[in-house]
């Protein structure tokens, strides 16, 4: 923490959401390749020579780059992702979240489910539904070569009271002699 007197200590974390409206950290839930920090700002020269000397090895990676969610509002289009962030527990809801997904998933044995998930407690919805958004406030890039920019899934009744829960999407491919599972990485976009 370097010179900072401890009263005024802040924890650093590395993919922690605080959320602002509730002063509720959430810690990071996925992969992270590797890690680098820096004394001081890089400038775009110096971003570039080290995306391009470690892009290989993000293509290397079990990481499925082509898709992905994210999470964030657009007040302008009125699209927030995921479109809740609150239920009621007792109601299986429907929500989307907006991203880059197979659009035709059966053709390569590929479906998606959404997943909550606390400390002690996983629930998974059932098989959810990809679509283009087709509202003009999609990517028409994302809505190509057979990808879809909307995941819809119905979220499972929630019996474990009132607590929050980290949202996973899992992709699931299943190739009729077996099933493989992993999690769709969050696209995340820093200021």
């Amino acid at each position: 923490l370097g010179n900072c007197p401890l009263s005024i200590a802040i924890p650093f974390t590395i993919g922690t959401y605080r959320d602002p409206l509730s002063l509720v950290s959430a810690p990071h839930m996925g992969s992270l390749k590797s890690i680098h920090l820096f004394a001081n700002a890089l400038n775009q020269s110096q971003v570039g020579v080290l995306y391009e000397k470690l892009s290989v090895i993000l293509r290397n990676s079990s990481i499925i780059e082509s898709e992905y969610w994210v999470q964030g509002n657009n007040t302008a289009a009125g699209v927030s992702t995921p479109s809740k962030d609150f239920m009621l527990s007792a109601n299986p809801t429907r929500m989307t979240v907006r991203g880059r997904f197979l659009a035709r998933p059966n053709i390569q044995h590929v479906t998606y489910k959404c997943e909550f998930a606390t400390t002690s407690f996983k629930q998974q919805s059932t098989i959810a539904n990809v679509s283009c958004s087709n509202d003009g406030t999609g990517d028409p890039a994302v809505c190509d070569n057979g990808h879809g920019d909307t995941l819809s899934c119905d979220a499972p009744v929630w019996q474990q009271g009132y607590r929050a829960a980290v949202l996973t999407i899992l992709r699931i491919v299943d190739d009729g002699t077996s099933i493989q599972s992993s999690e769709l990485w969050q696209r995340v976009c820093l200021n």
